[in-house]
């Protein structure tokens, strides 16, 4: 929240100093523009860190990726689980509550087969950023309580639904007490209809300390998951769960 508050801090300093200035009204509207746009960014770009401290890369020296899957459980899950378990690979889960209602011997499976899973919001609607923090925090709640009533353990990962953050998402995070997790490579694998162009959309992007997003629901996410993991292992990096990339970051 720190980069709002000082975003807003500074959008007056410098209204402000145009007053004093006695400038046209055109500064005024071009100032306007560049906050709104900085703002707009920080919504939609996680890994700017603009409303809430997220996780979203590790070590840029190490040669370490890292795997994770949104929108799950879904009947593709046991699918990716066999082929993470072919490779030997970790992944992470952000599990909507609903689905997991849904499908509680997918979560468990995941669990017993040494992932992660983390909180992915109940109903992963559009309006998910713009309900009151009260009602937010609820919805975190109620699948944080469906986790833990599948797996017997408490939750305190957090993945905002398509990625958005503001005021009321970092102020539930903070008085949850949650670690959000983002991601620095974002896969498009649930717009791009042709797993070849999705592959080479995340070939372009890896970096070492990359966090690679990716969904359950995706048509073919077995045929790009391998993909990924042969490329990953072809360019010498080690492909490790979020805690291993975190440390201690990923610990509150």
């Amino acid at each position: 929240m720190l980069k709002f508050y000082l975003t807003i801090i500074l959008a007056i300093l410098a209204t402000i100093a145009l007053i004093i200035a006695d400038v046209s009204a055109i500064a005024f509207i071009a100032l306007f523009i560049i906050v709104s746009v900085i703002i707009f960014l920080g919504v939609i770009k996680i890994e700017m860190q603009f409303f809430a401290k997220s996780l979203c890369r590790g070590d840029g020296t190490k040669q370490e990726v890292a795997i994770t899957f949104d929108d799950g459980p879904h009947n593709n899950t046991l699918k990716i689980l066999d082929i993470l378990d072919k490779y030997s690979v970790k992944a992470a889960f952000f599990l909507i509550g609903k689905n997991a209602d849904e499908k509680p011997d997918i979560v468990k499976e995941i669990i017993n087969r040494g992932h992660i899973i983390g909180n992915h919001s109940y109903y992963h609607k559009g309006t998910f950023d713009i309900q009151s923090r009260k009602k937010m925090i609820s919805e975190l709640t109620k699948t944080n309580n469906t986790i833990k009533s599948i797996t017997g353990k408490d939750n305190k990962l957090f993945r905002p639904p398509f990625g958005i953050t503001n005021p009321i998402v970092g102020n539930a995070i903070k008085k949850m007490k949650l670690i959000s997790i983002g991601w620095s490579v974002r896969s498009l694998d649930t717009s791009i209809k042709d797993p070849g162009k999705v592959c080479s959309r995340v070939y372009k992007r890896i970096k070492p300390g990359s966090v690679i997003l990716l969904h359950d629901t995706t048509k073919d996410i077995d045929i790009i998951l391998e993909n990924i993991i042969k490329y990953l292992k072809n360019n010498n990096y080690k492909i490790v769960s979020l805690r291993d990339m975190f440390g201690t970051k990923f610990d509150i």
